[in-house]
């Protein structure tokens, strides 16, 4: 099951019922309210705006092809909470945050566990530290740390494409917990982000990186909301340049990453969406992407909740969209088998409505 690598179990969340997602997409279509912010309805003829599109009719763009994404989860089941962020990793503008289930559109902007999304922080950060791309890293068990599928040899790539833990925890090891917990400083995993009227739950990640903790987060992550893995996925796709996020654009920069460390690491991520890929089910027919799986659960035995994610950047090379992608339910699953085909449906929504306001083919 493509995702599976990066499960990790972490946080405990009281039982909710069941939501059917069918029902929940079309009272989030008959209500489409704004990305963020009381606003619940949009300028009349927004939509029909010729190009190049208004502001209003980009970001209901961006909501149908969200609510399109999430009405895919629909034909494979039922889930109990599901959110999609859309942001222009340019400017920093969300252009959408959709949400199904009892929190709806605040979905977005609630924490939960990050899986193996954040293994593209820890090579970012290694990289930028002066970690050799080509360094190999034995792929047997180490310390209680093991894959799924277990590789003869990992390195920084591979970590990525396949979703290693034990790649990162080896990583971790040789540039030490210090660069980490810088980068995951420097890309917002330290704060909330407002945006409009509303504000993310507050990260939960280690204080201390230079231990234990630190070195399962390598491999594991933290917990966090999808806009703060949108804005730190919108930083390694903008140049190593982060961007605040805002409900109109002109967020403020920030550079956090050198160009040369994002720039691998977004094409190690694009290579994550190709056939070996953990990702391979979010890559579009129409244009390379790029992005990263996260698996994981929250609480135990009756309680217990898988979560699925992809967070992910398209095109791959000078990104239009950053997308990100979480699914929480009872059912096991995996953030490349229901996360990822989710991303794409998203971006080939993004991409056939651009191409339509410009007059272009879809191609």
């Amino acid at each position: 099951m493509p995702g599976r690598p990066g499960s990790v179990g972490r946080g405990v969340m009281a039982s909710r019922p069941t939501v059917s997602l069918a029902s929940l997409f079309l009272i989030a279509c008959a209500s489409s309210p704004q990305p963020a912010g009381p606003a619940r309805s949009d300028p009349a003829g927004a939509a029909r705006s010729p190009a190049p599109r208004s502001p209003d009719a980009e970001t209901q763009a961006a909501r149908a092809a969200a609510a399109a994404g999430l009405r895919g989860l629909a034909e494979r089941g039922e889930v109990e909470r599901a959110g999609v962020v859309v942001l222009d990793p340019r400017s920093g503008r969300l252009l959408a945050a959709v949400g199904l289930g009892p929190e709806g559109d605040a979905e977005p902007f609630r924490s939960a566990p990050t899986g193996s999304t954040f293994k593209a922080v820890t090579i970012a950060a290694a990289l930028d530290a002066g970690l050799d791309p080509a360094r190999r890293f034995p792929g047997a068990a180490l310390d209680g740390v093991r894959d799924w599928r277990p590789e003869p040899w990992q390195d920084a790539r591979t970590t990525l494409v396949r979703s290693s833990n034990v790649g990162a925890t080896h990583i971790f090891d040789a540039v030490g917990g210090a660069p980490l917990g810088a980068a995951a400083t420097a890309l917002g995993f330290d704060r909330t982000w407002r945006v409009g009227e509303r504000e993310t739950d507050p990260p939960a990640f280690p204080s201390d990186w230079l231990g234990a903790p630190g070195r399962d987060a390598a491999a594991h992550g933290g917990e966090a909301s999808l806009v703060h893995l949108a804005v730190a996925f919108g930083a390694l796709a903008n140049d190593g340049e982060r961007v605040a996020p805002t409900l109109a654009g002109g967020g403020e920069h920030e550079r956090v990453v050198s160009p040369e460390a994002a720039a691998r690491t977004m094409a190690f991520l694009a290579d994550a969406t190709g056939p070996e890929g953990t990702g391979a089910r979010a890559a579009s027919p129409a244009l390379r992407v790029a992005g990263k799986t996260g698996t994981a659960h929250l609480g135990e035995g009756p309680e217990r909740r898988w979560v699925a994610l992809f967070v992910g950047a398209a095109p791959a090379e000078e990104a239009r969209w950053v997308v990100a992608v979480r699914v929480i339910g009872r059912a096991e699953a995996s953030g490349g088998a229901v996360a990822a085909p989710v991303f794409r449906d998203v971006v080939e929504h993004l991409r056939r409505s651009s191409a339509a306001s410009q007059g272009g083919a879809a191609g």
